[in-house]
């Protein structure tokens, strides 16, 4: 069986892809590679990691599967006049990703989703050479039981 983990990260990039909130942001499945260094605000899927996973072996029968991970996702912005200008636009990403998914009734209705939260995130804002950079990250954590 496919891990249920690819089938949430596909509907929550589904979710969030072109959502009008995110303000024209580009959602990419992936690091984006030189997309990332475009003008533009991006966000990513960075990572799945597996908290904790418990599948028996010692029972009869159609084994649960119990599945906890954690989706990490990055946030760039780029291509803002200053510092605060940066943050602005960080912590408006960031808002409204939370608002999306808190707004989105339909992750309660995949099939074995015992809960999703919004676990944990993240920004800074720095200078580069090409100008002021913001990055952050958000944390959606799954609780799944497959039967």
């Amino acid at each position: 069986d496919e891990p249920f983990s690819n089938e949430i990260r596909a509907y929550v990039g589904q979710v969030l892809a072109g959502h009008e909130m995110l303000g024209g942001a580009t959602v990419d499945m992936g690091w984006p590679g030189d997309k990332a260094a475009l003008p533009g605000d991006h966000v990513w899927l960075h990572e799945i990691t597996t908290n904790d996973l418990a599948i028996p072996v010692g029972t009869g029968g159609r084994k649960h599967r119990d599945d906890k991970f954690t989706m990490r996702w990055i946030v760039a912005v780029r291509q803002r006049p200053d510092l605060a200008a940066a943050w602005d636009r960080l912590v408006e990403i960031d808002s409204a990703i939370e608002d999306i998914l808190a707004e989105d009734p339909t992750l309660d209705d995949l099939p074995g989703v015992l809960s999703v939260e919004l676990t944990d995130r993240g920004q800074q804002v720095g200078t580069t050479a090409s100008g002021p950079l913001g990055h952050g990250f958000f944390e959606i954590s799954v609780h799944s039981r497959l039967t």
